[in-house]
Order: structure tokens, then C-alpha cells, then sequence
């Protein structure tokens, strides 16, 4: 087995002559033998290694002794070992959350610490044959597409960055337990893996034995499936290259694809530049399942206006030229209700910056640096400055009548996702202005001396 990972290292280029790797180790068979694997092609390949231990406070003594024992293995190898705590289920506390999902983002914060403290560039993980095997399974039946069908890769960026390595992504659990066995070497059994209460258990535990019985190689078979869709997702991304830099561009409120690049496009091409505007905006690395896909490439032919919500926080909208991604913290329905003195400079809760001066001669024309500006009659000392109300409406300068906000919002085209925490100026209980439409009729400058000039700047926090 060592020299079938050996191979496999040098070919993926995932341990190279000068390496200082972070090997996670739990203490279970699988961590213990990449540790024992990595450690005897650290000489022979020139590379460094060092261990790192998270205790997540699940298990109590018997998690203790994961990392006592994982402190004596360093010992007698002569590897430095890192070892930390933390309590998973007190992070828990009042939040509606997945454990595994916490646990793996403490695990890769602890990781991350650790390698730059030490000044380590790569992070080895255990993940093996069996695992890609079951992930394709659960991916499968989650509904995932192509990419997810990938699974895992021998290097990869994963969570906050990190430059992960699996070197025994080519070997079974099977060979692993051989492997620990002719070496007599002993290693921690987590008793959570035991049970069938999480997914992945039960597919390892419950059904991988009823597909062996129809085909014993199943694990093989999963594993070359995800090998080969990792060859034709990497050949379309790379078709999708020159369409991505035709048709991504970043915008003022997110990430647009402009509609008129993907005329004439193949579908599995556009689902590809649709993924890559979604990861332009995701805060976490989420596989898109089918039917998020399917929803966001639907938005093609849908009205403008129409918006759906993916995961990790990101919102797509169907604009007249673009399907825009943008995070949902774009859209806070908080309200907000300041009364701001003149003249001053203002940081909105809204993200922008107000400016409110005298004036004897209006600038507004030319705002500068500002993206909108405008001239006010308005003599005292205070203005009101809100975000949108049901029902707001006034007359605007030369109009007939009083137009309503959100309507003029729209023809205006201001973006949709700032529309409800976009800023109102009101004045003595009536709006003056709004930033991208005309003054108020009732405010419009008529005296030199009583001019208010504003200037407002999205994004000027």
C-alpha cells in the first residue's frame, strides 16, 4: 500500500520537496495510518509533517483518551503534535444548526490557526475509497448535479482557504485495517461512528452491504464515477471559461450575468457560468443540488422582478439585462428613523454616506464622487432621514400628482435588493427627496439663501 500511495502522492502533486504538511489525526485507523504513511514519505520525498488534534468535547473521557493517545503516537514518532478543545455542544446553545456542520468549521478553524502559526501549506486529510464512495451515494440521492457527483478531490481548496491533500482518496478501508494490522499498530475506535442516527453512518453501516450483495466492487465502482466526472467537469469548466469572462461582471449590489452572453449557449455551459456566479457571492463553499440549478437557470424565462433564495445566503434576481447574485444581508428589512443636524456627514445604516451642507450656489448638477445629489428649499437645522414605508408617495418636481415611492423606485431602476432600506429625506413630516428621483415640487430652491445641497453615496460606509 505504501508504495500505491506513493505513486499516487507524486502524480497529484500533493506532497512536493519542501512541504510542511498538517496531518489531522482523530486516532481512528484511517488518521493513524496516514499519519504512519506520510511520516515514512516525509524522508523519502523531502517534505515535513505535523499533527494536529481537535477534541470537540462530544464524548467526554473517551475523547480525552482520543488525545492522549494521539500525543503518545506523536511522541514515539517524533512528530510535533498540536492539540486543542473545544465545546461543540455549547456553541450549540440556542441555535438551530447542524453538529456536524459546526464541528467540521471549528475542526478547519483549528486547522487554519494551527498552519499559520507554524507556517505549514498544506493540510492532509484521511479520507479514503470508501468515503468518495459514500459521499457520491449521499450526493446522489440528495439530488446533487455533476459537480457534486466529483465529491472529493486529491487537492483542493476547502473551507477558510486551506490547501487540502487526500492521499489515500485510492485505497480502501479495507487496505487501510491491512495495513495497521501488519504493523501491529493500534488505533481509537469513535463510538459515535457505530450508530445509524446520521446519514453517513447509515450508509456505511446499513446500505453498502445491501449494494455489495449486488455488486461486491460497489465502492470501486463509485469511486472511478466520481474520478471520471471529475474529468468532464474540469474539461466544461474550462469551455466555460471564455463565456464566464464574457458574461460575469461585479456590480454595484452583486455579482451579474449578463443575459445577452448567454444567447446561443449550451445549457450545460450556462449551468456552469450560473455555479460560478453563485460561488462569486457564497460565504461558504455549498455544493448547488439540481434543483437549485434548475431554479436559477428557470429565472432565464422568468418576468423581471422574480428572485429565488439558494443556499448559503445568496439571492438571485431577474433583472432586464442581468440574473444578479447577491447576498441576502443586501436585502435587511430593518427599519431605520434618524434625524440628522445640518450641515453634517452621515454614515446610513442602509451602508451609505449622506452629506448635508449650505449652499448659496447649487452644485448638485455635479456630485462628484457622490452618485446622487440634489438641491433642496429648506432653511432649519434638521432632517429626517428613514427608509421606505408602505404607501409613501409625493409630488415630484415637474409631475402631476402624487407618485408612489416604490413605483418610481422601479422606473428609476434602482436596484431592487436596496429598495426597501433605500434612503428617504423627509422634512417636516414630508419627503423632500429621494436619491436617483427629482425633489419634491414643495421643495424645489425658489431663494439663494435657503438652500440645502445633499449628496448621497451607496456604499460609503
Amino acid at each position: 500500500m505504501l508504495e500505491r500511495v506513493m505513486k499516487f502522492v507524486v502524480k497529484n502533486g500533493l506532497a512536493e520537496p519542501g512541504d510542511r504538511i498538517l496531518v489531522g489525526v482523530s486516532g481512528g485507523a484511517d488518521s493513524v495510518a496516514l499519519l504512519l504513511v506520510l511520516h515514512e514519505l516525509s524522508l523519502r520525498l523531502s517534505f515535513t509533517v505535523r499533527v494536529a488534534h481537535l477534541n470537540h468535547g462530544l464524548r467526554g473521557e473517551e475523547a480525552d483518551l482520543d488525545s492522549r493517545f494521539v500525543k503518545d503516537l506523536c511522541h514515539k514518532l517524533g512528530v510535533d503534535c498540536e492539540c486543542g478543545y473545544v465545546s461543540i455542544p455549547k456553541l450549540l446553545e440556542g441555535k438551530s444548526v447542524s453538529m456536524q456542520d459546526v464541528a467540521r468549521q471549528e475542526r478547519f478553524r483549528f486547522f487554519s490557526a494551527a498552519m499559520q502559526r507554524f507556517g505549514l501549506n498544506k493540510l492532509a486529510l484521511a479520507h479514503h475509497q470508501d468515503d468518495q464512495a459514500e459521499t457520491v451515494l449521499l450526493r446522489l440521492l440528495r439530488g446533487t448535479g455533476l459537480s457534486g457527483l466529483r465529491a472529493m478531490s486529491p487537492l483542493e481548496r476547502g473551507l477558510v482557504g486551506i490547501l487540502i491533500v487526500r492521499p489515500f482518496l485510492m485505497v480502501s478501508r479495507q487496505e487501510i485495517e491491512a495495513f495497521l494490522a501488519l504493523r501491529s499498530q493500534d488505533y481509537r475506535v469513535d463510538s459515535s461512528n457505530l450508530g445509524t442516527e446520521y446519514s453517513r453512518n447509515y450508509v456505511r453501516l446499513s446500505v453498502m452491504p445491501l449494494l455489495r450483495q449486488i455488486n461486491p466492487q460497489v465502492a470501486v465502482a463509485l469511486y472511478r464515477l466520481s474520478s471520471q466526472v471529475a474529468q468532464d467537469v474540469d474539461y466544461m469548466s474550462i469551455q466555460a471559461l471564455p463565456i464566464c469572462a464574457a458574461a460575469i461582471s461585479a456590480l454595484d449590489f452583486g455579482v451579474g450575468v449578463r443575459l445577452e452572453a448567454l444567447m446561443g449557449v449550451h445549457a450545460a455551459l450556462v449551468m456552469r457560468v450560473l455555479t460560478e456566479a453563485y460561488f462569486r457571492v457564497a460565504t461558504v463553499r455549498k455544493d448547488l443540488e439540481t434543483i437549485h440549478l434548475a431554479e436559477t437557470f428557470a429565472l432565464l424565462d422568468k418576468q423581471v422582478g422574480r428572485r429565488i433564495t439558494l443556499p448559503a445566503g445568496v439571492r438571485v434576481l431577474r433583472t432586464r439585462e442581468h440574473l444578479v447574485f447577491y447576498s441576502a444581508t443586501e436585502e435587511n428589512q430593518e427599519n431605520y428613523h434618524l434625524t440628522i443636524s445640518v450641515p453634517g456627514e452621515y454614515n446610513l445604516p442602509c451602508g451609505g454616506k449622506l452629506v448635508a451642507r449650505r449652499v448659496t450656489e447649487c452644485s448638485a448638477n455635479q456630485p462628484g464622487d457622490f452618485g446622487y445629489a440634489a438641491c433642496l428649499s429648506y432653511s432649519g437645522d434638521l432632517v429626517v432621514v428613514r427608509n421606505r414605508r408602505p404607501h409613501d408617495a409625493y409630488i415630484l418636481l415637474g409631475g402631476v400628482g402624487r407618485k408612489k415611492v416604490k413605483q418610481a423606485m422601479s422606473e428609476a431602476r434602482i436596484p431592487l435588493p436596496w429598495r426597501d432600506t433605500w434612503p428617504i429625506i423627509e422634512i417636516e413630516g414630508q419627503i423632500a427627496w429621494v436619491p436617483g428621483l427629482r425633489v419634491a415640487n414643495a421643495f424645489c430652491p425658489k431663494e439663494q439663501n435657503t438652500i440645502l445641497e445633499l449628496f448621497y453615496q451607496r456604499g460609503g460606509k
